[in-house]
C-alpha cells in the first residue's frame, strides 16, 4: 500500500488520508487477492482523542475458502457449497471511528447491491481501565463486545443454508482468542470452528487436517483483568503478569447457525508470564490455559475430520490435554 496523507485538510486539526493498496493473504479464512483504496479524514480533537470518517472500495478474489465446514451440520455438502461458491467479492464501505485513551468505537455500514456483494451494519466497542497500586505495580482491565447485522443480499432466504452468507461476510465477521483476546485460545480459534479438509472432495476418505480454522460469528464478548507487577530480584522495567480472560462468540440471528452450543457459550481463561524491556518495546512471554475447554478444543484436527468423515460421534476422539495450553510471545502491550 501507499498512504498520501494531506495535512491541514480543512484546518489545523484535520487530515485527509488517501491509501491504494493490493493485498495477498493466506491464512485461516482464505487464500486470496484484494485491490482496492481508502480515503480517510481524521479529526484530532485533542493529543488522546481523533474522530474518523473512511470510505472503501475492493475487490476480493478468493482462491481457496477456508472454514465452510461445520460439525453440527451435513459436514461434506457445507465444504461443496464452498468449493462452487464464486470467487469475487466486492466490498463498498463507510466507517466511523471514535478514538481516545481508554475507549475505541467503530461503526461500519457496507452496501448498497450496486456496487458491493455485501451489505450489512457493524458495531465494534471497547473500553480499558487501568489502577496503580503499590511502587510500580498496576490492575488493567478491558471489556470489548461487537455486533454485524446482516442486510439485503447478505441475508440467507427462508431454508437456504448460509454457508454462502456466512463465507461472503468472513471478513466482516467476528472471531476471538490469540495474544490480544483470550489467551487460552491461538488467535481466531475461540468459538465456532472446524478442521481445515485439505484434499480431494470427490474422495472423502483421503482428506486430512492439520489445524482448526474459524467459521466466526455476529456476535462477540471479551473481557480481560491482568496485574502487572515488577519483575522479582530484577525488578522494573522489567516485570510479570497474571491474567483472567474470558470471551464468547456466536450468532444471536438464527438465520446464522455456525455451531453448537457447546461452541459458542462463555470460555475463560486464565495464566501468567514475564515481560522484558527493550529498545523497540515490551518483549512479552505468556502461557494461557483453558478452564472449560470445547470438545474441540482439546482434540485434534485431523481425528476429528476422520469422525465427521465416518459418521462417528466426536466425543468418541481421543483428548489431548496438552491442548488447555497455548503459548503467546509478543511485541508491546497487548492492550
Amino acid at each position: 500500500s501507499v498512504a498520501l496523507k494531506q495535512p491541514l485538510l480543512f484546518g489545523s486539526t484535520t487530515t485527509g488520508i488517501a491509501r491504494p493498496f493490493i493485498d495477498y493473504r493466506n491464512d485461516l479464512s482464505d487464500r486470496s487477492w484484494q485491490t482496492g483504496a481508502d480515503l480517510t479524514v481524521v479529526y484530532q480533537a485533542r493529543s488522546d482523542q481523533s474522530i474518523s470518517i473512511g470510505y472503501g472500495l475492493s475487490k476480493r478474489r478468493v482462491l481457496e475458502y477456508r472454514g465452510a465446514g461445520s460439525t453440527d451440520l451435513d459436514f461434506l455438502s457445507r465444504l461443496a457449497i464452498a468449493d462452487s461458491l464464486g470467487t469475487d467479492i466486492k466490498t463498498s464501505a463507510l466507517t466511523v471511528t471514535w478514538l481516545s485513551e481508554r475507549l475505541d468505537d467503530t461503526r461500519q455500514v457496507a452496501g448498497p447491491a450496486a456496487v458491493s456483494t455485501v451489505s450489512y451494519g457493524r458495531v465494534d466497542r471497547s473500553a480499558a481501565a487501568f489502577k496503580p497500586f503499590g511502587e510500580s505495580s498496576t490492575l488493567a482491565g478491558r471489556i470489548g463486545v461487537g455486533r454485524l447485522f446482516p442486510l439485503g443480499q447478505s441475508v440467507p432466504d427462508p431454508g437456504d443454508d448460509p454457508t454462502r452468507s456466512i463465507l461472503r461476510l468472513r471478513d466482516a465477521l467476528f472471531t476471538a482468542g490469540g495474544s490480544y483476546g483470550v489467551r487460552g485460545w491461538g488467535e481466531q480459534l475461540l468459538g465456532p470452528k472446524t478442521p481445515d479438509a485439505q484434499g480431494d472432495l470427490d474422495e472423502p476418505l483421503s482428506l486430512t487436517a492439520s489445524r482448526y480454522v474459524p467459521i466466526g460469528g455476529l456476535a462477540r464478548m471479551q473481557s480481560t483483568v491482568e496485574v502487572r507487577l515488577p519483575m522479582p530480584i530484577i525488578g522494573s522495567p522489567h516485570g510479570v503478569h497474571a491474567f483472567f480472560d474470558a470471551g464468547r462468540v456466536w450468532n444471536p440471528d438464527q438465520r446464522f447457525p455456525t455451531g453448537g452450543p457447546d461452541e459458542t457459550r462463555m470460555f475463560f481463561s486464565t495464566g501468567g508470564g514475564v515481560e522484558f524491556a527493550s529498545a523497540v518495546g515490551p518483549i512479552r512471554l505468556s502461557v494461557g490455559y483453558k478452564l472449560n475447554p470445547s470438545v474441540l478444543d482439546v482434540r485434534d484436527a485431523g481425528d476429528v475430520l476422520q469422525a465427521l468423515i465416518n459418521d462417528e460421534s466426536v466425543l468418541d476422539v481421543s483428548t489431548l490435554p496438552l491442548r488447555r495450553f497455548h503459548l503467546h510471545l509478543t511485541l508491546g502491550r497487548t492492550f
